[in-house]
């Protein structure tokens, strides 16, 4: 008993951790994810305007309606943390490549269903 409760504890600090190192980072809504769009594009909803980023495998969870935490102010290839929804406790990790941000709707929309990249 005693041994499952330390385990317990030692599970939640390392979880604690994890989301720690993505505190200072912004939030984002995936509003459509690679499955919708073209060339695994995805648009992602953030406070300063549309995300576009490609998602790469394993894709772990970056589906429609997730949100991501991350670095989403920087180009390139970005690991952030999957969340299924608002309460999720339990995030998993993914890499996207960010194409663009602060980007408008007709953007998000063009990036995802043409396939373009802007």
């Amino acid at each position: 008993m005693k041994n499952s409760k330390v385990k317990a504890i030692i599970a939640l600090l390392f979880c604690v951790d994890a989301t720690k190192i993505y505190a200072s980072e912004e939030w984002g809504y995936i509003a459509n994810d690679h499955y919708e769009c073209e060339n695994d594009h995805m648009a992602i909803n953030t406070s300063k305007g549309w995300l576009l980023a490609e998602a790469y495998p394993p894709y772990s969870g970056l589906n429609s309606g997730s949100y991501i935490k991350g670095n989403l102010r920087k180009y390139g290839f970005q690991d952030v943390l999957v969340f299924k929804n608002e309460h999720d406790s339990s995030p998993s990790n993914a890499r996207i490549y960010i194409d663009n941000y602060w980007m408008s709707d007709e953007d998000a929309g063009r990036y995802c269903y043409s396939g373009e990249d802007l």
